[in-house]
């Protein structure tokens, strides 16, 4: 019998319905020559190779058991240039099965350890869609746990809907949401828990206070206030203006000495942070005038003192006791104004502004 290499034909191609030269061996030492299918030959192969540590896959596309991909100084790049997609994984929120676990260390720093989702670089850092459930979930140590841990970005996150058009990416915005059907819910505090496990929030942080019924953040100098702002006006008719105390309020009419004339009740809840009064008079006069918000006849909070004679003068405060002055619908309101010094009125006094409480 000739050698394999000897002879006269060689094939162009190989199917399953070819035969293959087979030594089998039929115990110690004995073999026989035997035909052999080419599915046969792959089955052997599956069966084999794992043992010789070269093969990843079974013939059905699944691993045949836990592997590590050493990289070895190396660049593993998933590229679809020319089209297509790289798909990894199944997320099963419900069960919280999940089949996909990055954990990127391309800015150089230090490895996230037990991070779900931690990406690092330019560009978008992770794009998710889905078409039911939750598209993100983030899990600390075990990628399986049920407790919801920090999911960590850096560079950018687009968030969109499926069915909605992505928008173009924009280098300025960190996190950027696009829905033409869902809102954003923001987290629910009452405002103890707030005060207990926000006490050291950074300035900015936003939550949804359930006792307040309002949207909150955390201003750099008046701490937790309503979103909107609610203003006041203040305003009063001609009048004289000599040396003494007078009030003025939120109803057209002349100053007067007598602050319950013009006192009135906060209409809102909240601080008042700023105070915006303009004067104007037919001769200026000389006086010294200060402008005061007092509140329940007991507490004067200075707005600003003018020395000038001016006879136009605005009297300005953005930060009304440095941290804003606590009020409720239940507390009383009204403009102090003192005039001193000098020799001469003023005459043809009109005020007009606004309080704004947040």
């Amino acid at each position: 019998m000739p050698q394999i290499n000897q002879y006269a034909n060689t094939a162009a191609s190989i199917t399953d319905a070819d035969w293959l030269d087979l030594d089998k061996n039929t115990g110690v030492g004995t073999f026989q020559s035997q035909k052999l299918r080419l599915s046969t030959l792959g089955a052997g192969l599956i069966n084999v190779l794992p043992i010789l540590g070269q093969n990843i896959y079974n013939h059905d596309d699944t691993i045949t058991g836990t592997r590590t991909v050493g990289l070895g100084g190396n660049t593993l790049k998933f590229s679809s240039v020319g089209g297509g997609q790289v798909q990894m994984g199944n997320f099963d929120v419900g069960s919280s099965v999940w089949n996909l676990v990055l954990a990127t260390n391309g800015g150089g720093g230090a490895p996230v350890n037990g991070a779900l989702f931690a990406c690092f670089g330019s560009g978008t850092a992770l794009s998710l869609t889905s078409s039911t459930g939750t598209a993100l979930k983030a899990g600390s140590g075990n990628p399986s746990s049920t407790t919801t841990k920090a999911a960590e970005f850096t560079d950018r996150v687009q968030i969109i809907e499926e069915g909605v058009t992505p928008p173009a990416v924009v280098p300025e915005l960190l996190l950027d949401i696009q829905s033409n059907k869902k809102g954003v819910r923001f987290p629910e505090l009452t405002t103890a828990e707030r005060d207990t496990n926000l006490a050291s929030a950074p300035n900015y942080t936003e939550i949804n206070n359930t006792i307040l019924q309002r949207h909150e953040f955390k201003h750099p100098i008046f701490g937790w206030v309503g979103m909107s702002e609610n203003s006041v006006t203040i305003q009063s008719l001609s009048s004289t203006l000599g040396v003494g105390t007078f009030y003025a309020g939120c109803i057209p009419t002349k100053i007067t000495a007598t602050l319950a004339e013009r006192s009135f009740t906060s209409p809102y809840n909240g601080k008042i942070t700023k105070v915006h009064l303009r004067t104007v008079y037919l001769t200026a006069g000389d006086r010294s005038i200060s402008v005061y918000i007092r509140v329940n006849d007991m507490t004067d909070y200075l707005v600003q003192t003018i020395t000038n004679i001016s006879a136009n003068r605005e009297f300005i405060n953005l930060a009304m006791n440095t941290t804003g002055i606590p009020i409720t619908t239940s507390d009383t309101i009204v403009v102090k104004i003192v005039s001193s010094g000098g020799t001469l009125d003023a005459t043809g006094f009109i005020s007009g502004g606004t309080i704004t409480i947040q």
